[in-house]
Formats: structure tokens, sequence, C-alpha cells
């Protein structure tokens, strides 16, 4: 069975899930909705069918309200042919892909599920509109946090929504997944990261620091990770920096007994989405170049080197290398699947990864950043 998507949103996360949807045996790009003809418009709307979207409060104006606002909208953007509104799009898909600035989704959330919109799917044989939100929501817009690994089999196609966490939520969540659910290492006492942040995404027209840095202890990063790992004592600080490719991690793992990093190195590799490395000093420009000279900048895994944390046998050090801009695409698309499809967890992320030629990309990583 072929599923429709729609996909609202056209940012650095949305034209990817646009990109990789189309490719997908199991998925039919329905159209996008934007409420602009900025960013990617022109290379999207000569492929896609487009559905104009406005931004609008839903808690303050009706559904009438809101078809006639976009039935107004639609008419400024007449020239460049669009397929409809954002309503008609939602009348016609089975699963949407919420891709919009943070906060927004919250809004939109009203809409997608608005008894007027769900009775007249309902009307035209159509099953309750699915959502999947993006990391920059908060996690009540969803019915729960989503990585693959820890919360695959936790979804069911009876769910309405879910919302993939951050990239740094993901970066953090993959290698600790391993961590938490291997019997054959020491229990986790508690973790602390250190995250350095890029300071703004590199299509981004609205500046960045130059000769500064942005600091934030206690950084909400921890408390998302908690909604994937509700147990696991974690906290987080926060540094903002000037660069546009790539977060920097430094998580510091205590074991509840020693533990030995070629033991986590060895369970690390097993993941699929893991590159473990073991450069001098990781250094995010070489990630960057391996990057745009295999496939055009887009890696999709997190690159890890594990560490001793000075001589102390109860802890380690895991530097990682986050690609903020696809790390969360495999994920969006087995939230997919899990919602959708009656695919094991196994069965998905092999599809996923083999879309995606992660297997290929992990393996050049780790050859190349491996002395």
């Amino acid at each position: 069975m072929t599923y429709k998507v729609g996909i609202v949103g056209t940012g650095a996360i949305g034209w990817r899930i646009i990109k990789e949807m189309d490719e997908h045996k199991d998925f039919e790009v329905a159209g996008f909705a934007k409420s602009s003809t900025g960013g990617r418009f022109k290379q999207l709307v000569s492929k896609y069918p487009f559905y104009v979207s406005k931004n609008i409060n839903m808690e303050k104006y009706s559904f009438d309200d809101m078809l006639i606002r976009l039935k107004s909208r639609k008419a400024d953007f007449d020239k460049n042919n669009p397929s409809g509104h954002l309503i008609d799009l939602l009348l016609e898909v089975d699963i949407i892909f919420d891709a919009t600035p943070g906060k927004m989704g919250i809004k939109n959330k009203l809409l997608y599920e608005h008894e007027i919109l769900n009775q007249k799917r309902e009307e035209i044989g159509l099953k309750p509109l699915k959502v999947i939100y993006q990391g920059g929501e908060s996690p009540e817009v969803a019915e729960s946090s989503f990585i693959a690994n820890p919360c695959y089999d936790k979804v069911s196609n009876e769910s309405l929504n879910q919302r993939v966490v951050s990239c740094n939520t993901t970066g953090m969540g993959r290698p600790l997944y391993s961590l938490l659910q291997n019997k054959n290492i020491p229990d986790i006492d508690r973790a602390y990261n250190t995250l350095v942040r890029r300071s703004i995404d590199p299509s981004s027209k609205k500046g960045s620091f130059i000769d500064a840095f942005k600091a934030e202890a206690n950084s909400h990063h921890g408390h998302d990770l908690n909604t994937i790992y509700p147990n696991l004592k974690i906290g987080t600080t926060a540094f903002a920096v000037p660069m546009s490719h790539f977060h920097g991690h430094s998580l510091t793992v205590l074991f509840k007994d020693n533990i030995e990093s070629e033991d986590v190195e060895e369970l690390l590799r097993k993941d699929s989405r893991i590159a473990v490395i073991n450069p001098p000093g990781l250094f995010s420009g070489d990630l960057f170049e391996i990057s745009r000279q295999f496939w055009n900048q887009d890696s999709f895994v997190v690159a890890a080197q594990v560490k001793k944390m000075c001589d102390f046998d109860d802890s380690l050090e895991i530097l990682l290398a986050v690609p903020q801009e696809s790390i969360v695409i495999p994920e969006t698309i087995d939230c997919a699947n899990a919602l959708l499809t009656n695919k094991s967890k196994k069965q998905s992320m092999d599809t996923t990864n083999d879309l995606l030629e992660i297997p290929v990309i992990k393996q050049q990583l780790e050859y190349e950043l491996t002395p």
C-alpha cells in the first residue's frame, strides 16, 4: 500500500523530507504547504503540488474563518498555480509532516485535530489525520517523543501523532540507547553532556555571532532526553558558537562499576546510525568535508569517539559530532512507518538506512577517520 504524505514547511528539515519521501516506494508526496515563496519554493513548486498555508491562531478563529482566510490568501499565489490551500491538502493525505519553525506546530495542531476537518475526512473515506512534529515543539504537542531505536515498538497504528526530537536530543539518544539496553556492561549511574551548538543554520540570513559565545546551564536538552529515557539522570549545558555546520557534544557517562572504552566502542559500532571514529582530535571540518565530498553534505549518522575520563575507571567521555540538518531525517521516516505500516522496527530501519545509503556513509566515515 502507498500512503499519501503532505509536508507543511520547507526549511532545512522539510525539503529533505520531501526529497526522501519522493524516493520511498511506500509513500507518495501529495504536495507541500507554504506561506511564502521564499527559500526553496521555486525548486519545489516545479516538481510537487503546492498548497497555500497561513499562520493563524485557531484558538481565536473558527474553522470557517480559516477556510475564508486561506481562500483569500490563495488569490495572492494564483500566478504560481497553487493546487489549493492547506485544508485541501489535509483532505487528501494520510499523514502530515509538520516541519514549520518551532512553536508553530502547536498552533497548527488545532487545525489538524479540528472536529470539522476530521468529519470531512470521514465523509470522503479517510482515516483520522496522522501528524509528525519536529523537536522545536514542546513535548506536549504529541502523544509521545520519538527516536527510532528506543521508541519504535511503543508506537502503534492507533497513534495519531508523534514528535521526532531535535537533532541534539537525537545525537545524545542514539549512543545512550546502546548503553542503556545492553546487559553486558555496567548500569549507568548518571550522565552529563556539554553541547557546543552551531549558532545558526547555513541558509539563514538572520545573522550570527562573530566574536562571542552564548552559554546556558541546565539547558532544555537534558529535560527533552528524559521524554525518551525518563529514568536517566542527565544534565546538560549548552554553548552556541560561531559556526553553521555540526553540533559538538562531550557526553560524560558515569557507570555503577568499572568500564572499558573498548567495550563501549564495540557496542556503539553495532548501531547502524553511529560511526565510531578515532582521530587524534575530533574536528568537525573533517566530517563536513567528507560529507560534502561523498553525499552532498548530508550524512545522517552521529560520529562518536570514546575516551577514558582521565584515569577514572567508572566513567567515559564520548565525543559526538551531530549533523544538525540531516540526523532526524531517518528517525522521521521510521516514525511514519511506525504510525502507518505494519513493518517491524528492524524492517523499517533497514529500509530507511538503505534508502539514505547510511551503511555506506557509516563505513566511509569510520574508514576515513580511524588511523
